[in-house]
């Protein structure tokens, strides 16, 4: 078997029993001629390196390893000895890799050839990391409580700001179950044996909250199983929805806006008739999937969308849930995209029923929990619990320094504003082409002490394209141990979507205003416990009082004239 220059010999039919391994291996897998030549690698080997194949392919071991490290390991394969070495390895970016190397040789076609199987040194690599993921954890927006069950082990800041405590020492130790609703603590706990028991993460369920200061919020919560401290425990992540329930409820007064609100929503809607055609297909369903409505439209679900291994079981879940009706109902499954490509997709379904009350078909919403659901599956593997907060968020994240220059962004960053983050790492924030408000994030900047250590903004943003939406940041200082701001980390979220609707809330509450005032029509209203009335701008402007005219029940009835204070029926 002669080498082909710049060909991967693992492609070669004499490697084709371990294909399968070698596609799905975690492990990076290598192959070495004598002259340490590159000339066969998997995909995990790739994604280690950073490198693609083909730039693999040109390069040799030494490329690969700093000159301060020596390949003590290298020289015994030429004498048919296996062994392994723990070998720093520089990626494409210049970060440094702490793995283990596993070698040995192989024969060919009278050949030899060296075999490198490279795993990361988890420990090494996270330690280094503990600050990072730590800092992150304590600025996420979102809150987030760790639990065994029976006490509280550790909170980050925004569940201490959510719960209306200012000291974690207050929590820590807590009864973690004490903070739900009386009529929630009973579903909870099954959810965290359950996930004890299973180690599988659940769907987010929602659940009430009861804060310090006794106000009731409405939560969205998911349990993940981690170890912290050597022992087994639950990391939750909460997210409010309460104002979210309360603008939705307000929204659904009117078709039209359910309607606009279902185009522009960040989640697919699909509505399916009871024989599974597609009667409703929203925008953010056409951008995922790569199928216009027009393409769609009348057209079988699961013949179009459902891959073919699933053909058998999906059409069955379609049917229960039609049975269940009313109730709704969740499930997750792969959807297929027009590009070939798959995504997994989690489901919360409700029946359509006619006037008579007869199903009409199931309305779905689904999420795209491709990523997080690769995200936890890293998660179980990893004994940093740090790790999983980082791997299950899709705000953007950023770093710099205080003079404004950009030391780190994430993908979702970089999604959000078309870039890659060799373009973004090195420019300023403050001179930046993506804030409305420059001189704004300087004083941000100059804000940051320890005493005050986090500053949440809302403001607009322009992206590349010119679109303005707007952003809500976290920004964090972190400061050396002479308390000198050494450099900011910053959380993003879009919540343009939430803009948009208080917007159209405002807007259509003055509409009405106007439309009563010129209709000469006055609302009031009144406190039948008190006794007591409270009168619109126009109908004060009608009846000619003002703030000062006495709001009871006699001074009512003095505005009406005496002909029709009788209300008797004359005989």
């Amino acid at each position: 078997m002669k080498p082909d220059s710049g060909k991967n010999l693992f492609h070669r039919q004499e490697f084709s029993i371990h294909k399968a391994v070698l596609d799905q291996s975690a492990e990076g897998f290598s192959l070495l001629d004598s002259t340490g030549q590159y000339v066969g690698v998997n995909q995990a080997f790739c994604t280690l390196t950073g490198y693609s194949e083909s730039e693999l392919l040109s390069m040799n071991i030494i490329d690969l390893v700093p000159s301060v490290n020596r390949l003590k390991l290298f020289p015994k394969l030429f004498e048919e000895h296996n062994g392994e070495q723990r070998i720093q390895i520089l990626k494409k970016g210049g970060e440094l890799l702490q793995t283990l190397v596993k070698g040995s040789s192989i024969t060919c076609n009278d050949q030899t050839f060296f075999m490198g199987i490279v795993s990361i040194e988890a420990d090494d690599n996270f330690k280094n990391s503990d600050e990072r993921y730590r800092i992150y954890f304590e600025s996420a927006p979102d809150p987030i409580v760790i639990h065994n069950g029976e006490e509280i082990l550790d909170l980050n800041l925004a569940a201490l700001s959510a719960l209306s405590f200012t000291d974690k020492k207050e929590l820590i130790g807590q009864d973690p179950f004490a903070f739900l609703y009386p009529d929630d603590r009973k579903l909870a706990k099954q959810r965290l044996k359950q996930v004890l028991k299973d180690g599988i993460i659940p769907q987010p369920a929602e659940f009430r909250m009861i804060l310090k200061t006794q106000e009731v919020r409405t939560v969205v919560a998911t349990p993940i199983p981690i170890e912290f401290d050597g022992q087994q425990a639950i990391m939750v992540n909460y997210h409010d929805i309460t104002d979210r329930i309360a603008t939705k409820e307000a929204l659904l007064s009117t078709r039209k806006f359910a309607e606009n609100l279902m185009e522009t929503a960040n989640t697919i809607v699909v509505a399916l008739d009871s024989k599974a055609r597609v009667i409703t297909y929203n925008k953010f369903a056409e951008e995922l999937t790569g199928y216009n409505k027009a393409e769609v439209m009348g057209k079988n679900w699961f013949e179009l969308f459902i891959p073919e291994r699933d053909r058998a079981t999906i059409p069955l879940v379609f049917a229960d849930v039609l049975r269940q009706m009313p109730e709704s109902s969740q499930n997750e499954n792969h959807i297929r995209l027009k590009g070939g490509g798959e995504r997994l997709i989690s489901w919360s379904n409700n029946v359509m029923l006619s006037g008579s009350g007869e199903p009409q078909g199931v309305l779905s919403i689904g999420m795209d929990i491709t990523k997080r659901k690769q995200a936890e599956e890293a998660l179980k593997m990893s004994e940093e619990h740090y790790r999983s907060v980082v791997q299950d968020q899709t705000e953007y994240i950023m770093r710099y320094l205080p003079d404004g220059s950009i030391t780190f962004v994430n993908d979702s960053y970089c999604r959000a504003f078309n870039t890659t983050s060799e373009r973004t790492i090195g420019t300023n924030i403050t001179r930046g082409k993506f804030d409305t408000g420059v001189e704004r994030v300087s004083r941000k900047i100059e804000r940051l002490s320890l005493e005050n250590p986090i500053i949440t903004d809302e403001h607009i943003s322009i992206t590349p394209s010119g679109e303005k939406v707007w952003h809500i940041w976290v920004d964090r200082g972190i400061f050396d141990e002479n308390g000198i701001l050494k450099e900011i980390q910053a959380v993003g979220r879009d919540i343009t979507s939430r803009k948009q609707m208080e917007e159209s809330l405002h807007a259509s509450s003055t509409q009405l205003q106007e439309a009563q005032r010129l209709a000469r029509m006055g609302p009031y209203s009144l406190d039948m416990t008190t006794k007591v009335w409270v009168s619109s701008p126009v109908l004060s402007d009608i009846l000619g009082i003002d703030d000062n005219y006495t709001f009871d029940i006699q001074s009512w009835l003095n505005l009406i004239h005496p002909e029709d204070l009788d209300c008797k029926s004359s005989k």
